[in-house]
């Protein structure tokens, strides 16, 4: 965690800026190309805070429940250590939540709401002393210490009861959706699975810690992967236009048994491309049901 007197945090990103106005991208930036951060010659007006602030917002956190919770909120495992707690700053810079699952999750991990500021466009903050923890992972990959401490901060010790839900997670009316989702749901209910909308459930930490089975598209959803208890099984609809590591490092991080399928984009983009892809994709249904036959007879 580095220490800077005098820090600067930037915009909803949290950009970090040292006080001669050098910018730090690794400190928030999650590891790609840094020329891509636009940060305007001329900064607005700042806003001072006299104390510490703790900063836990990283790039896209506030636009997206997965880096809000990992690449953000994530950041608490760097800062919870038995020498060291959120109650010796006097403020933490977080992520605006991008839905209300995420809002949630900021009291449930007791960050004291008469403390926060909410990152923003366009908002610059500069603290007495600025606290800034690193990114929670390395290359868009996570490490077992980040599932570990989620799971404990979510009020997960103990012996938790066995898990036994079968979750599909949907990305209906996403972006990059299955074309043929209709179908998929229907082989996925007859054996035994819930079709699990995120946006409709405030309580998804404990969802997912009683499921068994999860399977669904690459997207945030997965992020709660992080809750699951170890052993539990995962399948993932790998676009093939959107083939990053996020979840298949999170849940081997979690000791999930990981597994996945590869589905057809119905675009390719050229191997430079930056981002998310905009292309829906195609589940073949004859390799679907062979993959979740697999998955719950084994």
């Amino acid at each position: 965690m580095l220490e800077l007197d005098r820090g600067r945090l930037y915009g909803s990103h949290g950009w970090v800026i040292g006080r001669d106005g050098t910018v730090l991208p690794d400190l928030s930036w999650y590891g790609a190309m840094s020329d891509r951060m636009r940060i305007p010659r001329r900064l607005p007006r700042v806003r001072h805070l006299r104390g510490k602030c703790l900063s836990l917002v990283s790039d896209w956190s506030s636009v997206n429940y997965a880096h809000f919770l990992l690449d953000g909120i994530g950041r608490l495992a760097l800062v919870r250590a038995p020498e060291w707690s959120v109650d010796e700053v006097d403020h933490v810079y977080c992520p605006a939540p991008p839905s209300a699952a995420a809002a949630a999750l900021l009291d449930r991990f007791a960050i004291p709401a008469d403390r926060r500021i909410s990152a923003a466009p366009g908002l610059v903050v500069q603290a007495d002393v600025l606290l800034v923890p690193s990114f929670p992972g390395h290359s868009l990959t996570y490490q077992p210490w980040l599932p570990a401490f989620l799971r404990r901060a979510a009020g997960f010790a103990g012996d938790p009861r066995p898990p036994t839900r079968r979750l599909y997670i949907s990305r209906r009316g996403s972006s990059r959706e299955a074309i043929d989702e209709e179908a998929v749901q229907a082989l996925l209910r007859e054996r035994g699975f819930e079709i699990y909308e995120p946006s409709e459930h405030l309580s998804q930490p404990d969802d997912f810690r009683d499921a068994a089975i999860v399977v669904g598209a690459h997207g945030a959803g997965l992020a709660n992967l992080a809750f699951c208890q170890p052993g539990s099984k995962v399948l993932e609809l790998l676009p093939t236009d959107n083939a990053y590591p996020f979840y298949y490092s999170l849940a081997v991080s979690g000791d999930l048994e990981y597994s996945y399928l590869a589905c057809a984009s119905t675009g390719e983009r050229p191997p430079e491309a930056f981002g998310p892809s905009p292309y829906d994709f195609r589940i073949d249904l004859d390799e679907l049901t062979v993959a979740l036959d697999a998955l719950v007879e084994t």
